[in-house]
């Protein structure tokens, strides 16, 4: 089974209440200078030590990833490989490795892949002490078996200086993307191996309702030139003008 770190997005979103201050806190309450922020299970750490190295596969972006594996390295000594898969691949791998996994953690990307993976038994529930720094409770698995760490938000970006080039006003909202003029100059990632496409499918039903969902899906086929094995794809490349909308 894989530990996980999820990322978030297309959630419904409330405003958590505040955590008491220290200040405010009663007395029995309070916790010690710099527990919770440096809460450490030494057994689990000498355990790692022992086996080895980490694995972990990581659906955020490599720049992130490789950090983040960099800073653990450093406070606990525990040499860290990563792989940088987007989340579908990781969700395709971690099911082809059911009863051997070759990964211990899977760290970054949308919860809807964790979630199946988390419903076949594949992800180990595991209770983390600094749980409570993160995001909310309501952005992680009831069980623990992933948490969110960071949010994000579904849209779409425009290369303006190609669209006015074309003589095209940009896209204002998901059903202008419907629209003939706009085909072949729009990038989406791929279905298959990107989160980022299986919660534009999630959030097209959520929006539509299933049938016209669907539909919505078929139609901006349509106008599809590219796509992208990651989520990020499209986005990298509005930039540079070679992706004139991206989702």
């Amino acid at each position: 089974m894989v530990m996980s770190l999820a990322g978030c997005a297309a959630m419904p979103v409330t405003a958590p209440k505040p955590a008491a201050s220290a200040e405010s806190a009663p007395a029995d309450e309070q916790s010690a200078e710099g527990e919770g922020t440096e809460a450490v299970d030494d057994a689990l750490v000498s355990a790692a030590k022992e086996e080895g190295e980490l694995i972990v596969y990581g659906s955020c972006e490599e720049d992130y990833l490789a950090a983040a594996c960099e800073h653990f390295e450093e406070l606990y000594g525990i040499k860290v490989q990563y792989q940088r898969l987007s989340t579908g691949e990781v969700q395709s791998k971690i099911e082809e490795e059911n009863g051997n996994p070759s990964g211990d953690v899977w760290f970054g990307g949308t919860t809807d892949p964790y979630n199946v993976a988390t419903a076949e038994g594949l992800l180990e529930p595991y209770e983390a002490k600094n749980a409570s720094h993160l995001i909310g409770d309501m952005y992680r698995d009831k069980d623990g078996c992933w948490y969110g760490i960071y949010k994000g938000i579904l849209g779409f970006m425009v290369n303006r200086d190609e669209l006015e080039r074309m003589g095209l006003e940009a896209p204002k909202d998901w059903e202008d993307l419907l629209d003939e003029k706009y085909k072949g100059l729009i990038w989406l990632s791929n279905y298959n191996t990107a989160g980022t496409a299986k919660l534009v499918i999630n959030t097209m039903i959520q929006k539509y309702g299933h049938d016209e969902g669907i539909k919505y899906l078929v139609d901006l086929d349509k106008n599809i030139e590219v796509y992208t094995k990651s989520g990020s794809g499209p986005s990298k490349n509005v930039g540079t003008g070679e992706c004139v909308i991206g989702i």
